[in-house]
């Protein structure tokens, strides 16, 4: 019994997506604005607030 390949047209085959759908997908994409990488930033820098005050309270306790 011969497995079933998925047939690729030759068009398709290495397709370079053409300029208008690479534009589409860039408006789908919002931009990322100063307050989105201000709160990115604050996120972060909680987290590792809480792992290190993890680590610490793990180490006095121990």
């Amino acid at each position: 019994m011969k497995a079933v390949r998925n047939e690729v047209e030759p068009e398709q085959r290495g397709a370079v997506p053409k300029a208008h759908e690479t534009e589409k997908k860039r408006e789908e994409r919002p931009e990322w604005g100063p307050q989105d990488r201000v709160l990115i930033a604050l996120v972060v820098g909680i987290v590792i607030a809480m792992v290190l005050a993890f680590t610490i309270v793990l180490a006095l306790y121990r």
